[in-house]
């Protein structure tokens, strides 16, 4: 190894990418292209639910529903302007009147009436109970009976069957009412006679013995007197009180607050002279001191004037005083005396009443008894005429027929509401997987999410996992080597071998736009050393860079693919060559070859494309790319090779990949849509920002048209 150079790795500085953005508006473009990339799943839930439908619905035993329609008028029409006696109180309300027949038309009493007339007849109906059904027509008089039956004739017969019964039952009912209405008329007449003519015989025996013979108006004169002198006694107590009241309000008054009206002309004198006092003292006191002759004189004067002011107010509110306990004195004793005449007014009345209260109570009695014996008779009268009339308020307008066509199943019905329903739960359940889903599933989610740049994506394709053409080794000396060996690498190119691949126009265009992105990542240098990992195995890394490498290749730019997944090598399988030479990748690393002698390089059926095996599965792979081989090697193979892609184990499952990213140009990161999680992508990205890789862009895996429509191709476009 001492030819091989030694160098110390360099601490590459780590770049940063914008973080992950969190999804905050609602997207329904995003949301469509996800429910249909999961339609299968939705239309085997709306399968589920229309299937067993649509079999119970032909499996289940047709039925024939025959409607009556009833109308039910809250009172009946009279001839006469009689008012039956067997008309309810609650006729008034409407709406409780309905409530009670639509019970009545529901209750057992008349189910058993139809189910014993129909037994009579011989009729035999399915299911009386469960097949009859009524509804009131919503602002009108109108029910609707209805029967259901397997056999038509029989639910025609069934539901006019329930409408006579019903009518009957009324009339039944209505008649019962009638005759104890009557019974109880006649009865209470009989005592009501006798209750009449002994009142009128008490009423004369007493006008007899009193002998009492009352002057016509005399209680009328008696009682307007009465009045009279009430009134006049109302008014007076009006007085009185406002006498009072002033009497009580003089009594609160100091002299110091007198009302105007009690102020005299001494009184206002005096207030004046005050004022003035008090403003020549106020205009001497801006001159002199308190201790100067004028202002004691002003002093002295203007207490004179106070003291004289005091005396004419007392004086004042005495008088008035005085003069409002006269006034109240004269009123009460008015107020008294004509209260001593109401009493006596009073007392006349009572006595002439009390003669004549007896005499009227009596009379009060005939009149009543007789009133009542003479509305008795006439409702007893109208009872007997009113007691035939039938069926007034009840009339069929249209009579249940025979139906000509199943009620049930709706098939039609049944289907499409099962369709709906089953589409709907399709949907729910699409929804729900796609919500607990967080997986890529398209190029525009993944830059989203991801903030890194797009390179493009691989189209899912059964083709793109097919192996290529057998690849053959590279001897070290051959007559048809036009390039060079150094240091034990053969570098050869085949220019007999084809370059198609038999993939879609649309697959093939896809990878050489990313391999256009990838050239065009960096607006500096092209990398040419490119490390190619996933997140998690099963992504499609392997598949991705032998066919990025063909796509290189067929740009007539030299390409050699190095196989570094020591632990599980799949990519020369991809390639059509088992992975087991002894001149493997892990052989060179772990120094079993001398350091002239390089890992074989085997040539692929496609010009310009090459590959390296990994060798024998080493016990400690990671230790083996710490080598300062690995170095050496990639510088050598830069050297005559224009690109070199590496394929890498998974980043979250072994550290090897970030070992890796360290030592090369560039790294691209696969994504496998509708697989890879967004939380084991940030981990992935992270993972290689903390190792100080250069992350050239993502690539989106097995995209579906139907996900990802907007970013394919046209496939008549390349085969036109």
């Amino acid at each position: 190894m001492s030819d091989l150079v030694k160098r110390e790795e360099v601490q590459k500085p780590a770049v940063s990418y914008p973080a992950f953005e969190a999804e905050t508006r609602f997207d329904l473009a995003r949301l469509l292209r996800r429910l249909l990339r999961r339609k299968y799943e939705a239309l085997i839930v709306a399968l589920l639910v229309v299937i067993p439908a649509a079999i119970s619905t032909y499996l289940a035993t047709p039925l024939y529903r025959s409607t009556l329609i009833l109308q039910i008028d809250p009172v009946p029409v009279r001839v006469l302007p009689y008012q039956d006696v067997a008309t309810s109180e609650t006729s008034g309300n409407y709406e409780l009147y309905m409530r009670t027949q639509d019970e009545i038309l529901k209750s057992p009493t008349l189910m058993s009436r139809v189910a014993t007339r129909l037994a009579e007849q011989g009729v035999q109906p399915n299911d009386l109970k469960n097949g009859y059904g009524v509804q009131r027509i919503a602002s009108s008089q109108l029910v609707t009976l209805s029967f259901s039956d397997p056999n038509p004739e029989v639910a025609a017969k069934t539901v006019n069957t329930f409408a006579e019964e019903y009518i009957k039952l009324n009339f039944e009912a209505k008649q019962e009412m009638v005759e104890k209405a009557k019974a109880f008329l006649s009865r209470e007449l009989r005592e009501l006679k006798q209750k009449a003519e002994a009142s009128e015989r008490e009423l004369v025996q007493y006008a007899q013995s009193t002998g009492l013979n009352l002057q016509p108006g005399q209680v009328d004169l008696v009682q307007n007197r009465l009045a009279f002198v009430s009134t006049q006694l109302s008014s007076l107590e009006t007085e009185l009180l406002a006498a009072k009241f002033r009497r009580d309000g003089l009594r609160a008054v100091t002299p110091e607050h007198l009302p105007q009206e009690l102020l005299t002309k001494e009184i206002s004198e005096l207030n004046n002279r005050l004022i003035q006092l008090e403003q020549q003292r106020t205009a001497l006191l801006t001159k002199f001191d308190e201790n100067w002759p004028e202002v004691i004189r002003n002093k002295e004067e203007t207490e004179l004037v106070k003291q004289q002011l005091k005396r004419e107010q007392e004086k004042a509110l005495q008088q008035v005083r005085q003069q409002a306990e006269l006034e109240y004195s004269a009123i009460e004793g008015r107020y008294k005396a004509l209260s001593q005449a109401l009493k006596e007014q009073e007392d006349l009345v009572h006595r002439l009443n009390q003669a004549s209260i007896q005499f009227n109570v009596l009379k009060r009695e005939v009149d009543t008894n007789q009133q009542l014996y003479d509305g008795l008779m006439e409702r007893f009268k109208q009872a007997n005429i009113t007691a035939g009339t039938e069926f007034g308020n009840l009339h069929v307008v249209t009579p249940g027929k025979p139906a000509a066509k199943p009620y049930y199943p709706n098939v039609a019905w049944n289907l499409a509401l099962a369709s709906l329903l089953g589409l709907a739960l399709g949907l729910s359940f699409a929804v729900a997987r796609d919500y607990w889903d967080d997986s890529i599933t398209s190029l525009e989610e993944a830059e989203h999410f991801i903030s890194l740049p797009a390179l493009g994506f691989v189209p899912r394709s059964e083709q793109i996992g097919a192996g290529f053409n057998e690849l053959k080794q590279l001897p070290e000396k051959t007559s048809e080597t036009s390039g060079e060996t150094v240091s034990g690498l053969a570098i050869q190119h085949n220019g007999n071998s084809k370059n198609g691949s038999g993939l879609p126009p649309a697959v093939n265009e896809a990878f050489r736009t990313i391999c256009a992105s990838i050239l065009l990542s960096s607006s500096d240098t092209v990398p040419r050393t490119i490390l190619v990992c996933s997140a998690e195995p099963g992504e499609g890394k392997t598949t991705l860079v032998a066919h990025l490498g063909r796509a290189l290749a067929a740009s007539r730019a030299s390409t050699v693919l190095l196989e570094f997944d020591l632990r599980r090598p799949t990519l020369m399988r991809q390639l059509g060559l088992k992975n087991g030479s002894s001149r493997g990748l892990s052989t060179f690393l772990a120094g079993h070859t001398s350091p002239k002698e390089f890992p074989a390089v085997y040539r692929t059926g496609i010009d310009n494309l090459f590959a390296i095996e990994a060798g024998p599965k080493p016990p400690n792979p990671l230790a083996l790319l710490r080598s300062e081989r690995l170095d050496e090697l990639l510088k050598t193979l830069r050297s005559h090779f224009k690109f070199v892609i590496v394929d890498s184990p998974p980043l979250l499952t072994v550290a090897d990949a970030r070992v890796l990213s360290r030592k090369v140009e560039g790294v691209v990161l696969v994504i496998r849509a509708g697989k890879t999680s967004q939380k084991r992508i940030k981990q992935a990205r992270n993972q290689l920002e903390s190792a100080g890789a250069k992350i050239l862009g993502m690539v989106l895996n097995g995209t579906d048209k139907a996900a990802d429509s907007y970013y394919y191709y046209d496939e008549r476009y390349y085969t036109s």
